[in-house]
């Protein structure tokens, strides 16, 4: 969650710089990053669970062989910003 903000800001900034305002576009814009960053992290975390446990990294997705739970929580997650 923590990372999903600074993640989601280069886009504003780029909007503020090229229009010279933070209007409605800009914030729908920083918006859209923001729910989409955690449901991505999700499916890589999923796809790479063995290198993190490697690096040992605990994941949630470490012990989700089926990656039904990992997809839940990334659905759960986009489904509780709308």
């Amino acid at each position: 969650m923590v990372g999903a903000i600074p993640g989601a800001l280069p886009p504003l900034i780029g909007w503020a710089a090229a229009r010279d305002s933070l209007d409605f576009g800009a914030w729908t814009l920083f918006a859209i990053v923001f729910v989409w960053q955690i449901p991505h992290f999700f499916a890589i975390a999923w796809l790479c669970r063995r290198d993190y446990a490697q690096a040992g990294f605990r994941m949630l997705s470490s012990d989700d062989e089926t990656g039904v739970r990992s997809a839940s929580q990334a659905v759960l997650f986009a489904c509780s910003f709308y």
